[in-house]
Parts: C-alpha cells; sequence; structure tokens
C-alpha cells in the first residue's frame, strides 16, 4: 500500500466505509472480510436468484478506492462546466481537499465502490 498521509488515509477510509456499510441500500454487492480500520475489505457482485453472489471475489483496499477517485475525477472533469454545478463535483471537491472541503454520501461514495469493483459505474 502507498505512503499517504494520515489525513489522506482516514478520508480514503471514510469512503470506503460509507461504501460499505451502505450496503443494505446498494444492495449490488455482498461482502466479507471487512477491516474498516485497516480500510480492506472482499467484494462479491452478481447476485443470483437463491440470493448468493458468483462474482469474486475482489479486494478493495486504500489503493484501490483512490484509484478509483482517480477515474471519478476524470469522469466528472468531462461533465458540461467540469461538473461544477453537480452533486458529483463535491465529492472531487472533497477528495482535493481530504475532506476539508465538498461532501460525499451513499450515493457518491457507491459510486467509487462500483468504479473500484466494476470499473465503472454501472448502477446509478
Amino acid at each position: 500500500m502507498r505512503k499517504r498521509s494520515a489525513k489522506r488515509e482516514q478520508f480514503l477510509k471514510d469512503v470506503l466505509v460509507t461504501a460499505v456499510e451502505s450496503n443494505p441500500y446498494t444492495p449490488w454487492f455482498s461482502f466479507d472480510d471487512y477491516h474498516p480500520d485497516a480500510g480492506t475489505v472482499t467484494v462479491w457482485h452478481d447476485k443470483e436468484e437463491d440470493g448468493s453472489y458468483c462474482d469474486g471475489p475482489y479486494a478493495v483496499d486504500l489503493d484501490t478506492i483512490a484509484a478509483a477517485l482517480a477515474t471519478y475525477r476524470e469522469q466528472v472533469a468531462a461533465l458540461p462546466s467540469g461538473g461544477k454545478n453537480t452533486y458529483a463535483y463535491q465529492l472531487v471537491l472533497a477528495d482535493r481537499s481530504n475532506g476539508d472541503d465538498g461532501d460525499f454520501d451513499v450515493t457518491t461514495a457507491d459510486a467509487i465502490m462500483q468504479i473500484a469493483v466494476l470499473g465503472e459505474e454501472i448502477y446509478g
């Protein structure tokens, strides 16, 4: 794992924890081996008819979240006006400032988890 400032590490953990703990509201994935203090989780995707998940496991850690945030920033920058009139831009501001500016919530943290696991945001 990359060396980061304590503030940056905490911000990345906050995004991961928000995404994982929002799971009842965003049921596209299941998880286990969750260690919020370490910033790691194992994610499964693709729910079967019996309720089990068959695609995975995907190891998600702070490096994975940081990479997903970089992709998200690029996607928001490609929006008209750089996305500045969208709630998505609030996560970009939070990412740039490690949470001092901007904001994020369950929906934007879930978008980051989707990018981390699936490579793109599929579930809007």
